[in-house]
């Protein structure tokens, strides 16, 4: 009798275990997001030219392989930057020494970047979620001088762009609301060697970002 018990015990609880593996929902699913992006870059040195960066706008994408809220995430981020103008100094013959500005002409400087990154969302909790990543990309500055008789401008692009960030998300259902701050590295080493040459030594920024966005749960993955 007690081996006949013993025996019902084990398939007893085999068959529950087989239930409740059927009956438990899938932890691990593929999440997409999409989301908008406002970006503003901190200033950069203005004694030679205009800020590229300034007040900008953008678009995000990615995915997140979550397991239990948590999980590596790639996407792709394209910032276009406003930039700022300026009246450039100027030399007057009669003075012999260079003026503040000259109002007649306007210099302006912006820069469009885009990146490829991977990283890993942690859920804090149930509407927070952190997310740390690395990036690599390409940047394009575009420069030019206009005045009441000429206008002349120079476009490079083919910069390598390396970047390191940290976002916040708040999660309210579809509906993500995120912070975040990115550290961008321009070591201008081009990716065309006919283009322009760029500057040699590297240039650094720290960009903020707000953004909104949704995202929407996949069908579950192994």
């Amino acid at each position: 009798m007690s081996r006949l018990t013993v025996s019902a015990a084990l398939l007893l609880a085999c068959s529950t275990l087989a239930r409740s593996a059927a009956a438990a929902p899938a932890e691990r699913k593929v999440v997409a997001h999409a989301e908008v992006a406002a970006a503003y870059g901190a200033p950069q040195e203005t004694n030679e030219s205009p800020d590229p960066y300034a007040l900008g706008l953008g678009l995000r994408a990615g995915l997140t392989i979550e397991d239990h809220g948590s999980g590596p995430y790639f996407g792709i981020t394209v910032i276009r930057h406003a930039g700022t103008s300026r009246h450039p100094p100027y030399f007057d013959p009669s003075y012999a020494f260079r003026q503040p500005g000259d109002p007649s002409t306007t210099e302006r400087s912006y820069r469009i970047w885009g990146t490829f990154e991977g990283g890993y969302a942690l859920r804090i909790t149930s509407w927070l979620i952190a997310r740390p990543h690395l990036g690599i990309g390409q940047l394009a500055d575009r420069s030019f001088e206009s005045g009441p008789r000429t206008r002349e401008g120079s476009m490079t692009y083919g910069m390598w762009v390396y970047e390191a960030g940290l976002t916040f998300h708040v999660a309210i259902g579809w509906l993500r609301l995120g912070t975040e701050a990115r550290y961008l590295a321009v070591p201008c080493l081009e990716l065309f060697p006919t283009q322009p040459s760029c500057f040699r030594e590297t240039k650094s920024t720290t960009v903020v970002l707000g953004t909104v966005g949704f995202a929407l749960d996949g069908s579950s993955v192994l």
